[in-house]
């Protein structure tokens, strides 16, 4: 059997966490009784990247229709591939009683 390598840590830092902060289920709970607002202590500050274009209205209203038809047609997917073993069960079902 072989004896695990030890392990060095040469010090690099691959991705600094720094910045990153544990949400709190109670800060969830106020959004939800203040109706979804933050308090201002507690705005997020959204990075912005190099060439990161606004989305206009339109665009978005594209994107979430195409997003509610693609979760539409897996759904579909489901119901049909349900109904299905439904319906060959049933045949079975009538065969064998």
């Amino acid at each position: 059997m072989r004896k695990p390598e030890d392990f060095e840590d040469d010090g690099r830092t691959i991705a600094s966490m720094e910045d990153v902060e544990r949400p709190s289920l109670m800060g969830a709970l106020g959004r939800v009784r203040t109706g979804g607002q933050r308090p201002e202590t507690q705005q997020s500050k959204r990075p912005v990247y190099a060439g990161q274009d606004e989305v206009s209205g339109e665009h978005r209203r594209w994107y979430i229709l195409g997003m509610l038809r693609a979760a539409l047609m897996i759904g579909g997917v489901y119901i049909i591939a349900f109904a299905v073993i439904i319906l060959l069960l049933l045949l079975l079902w009538s065969r064998l009683g």
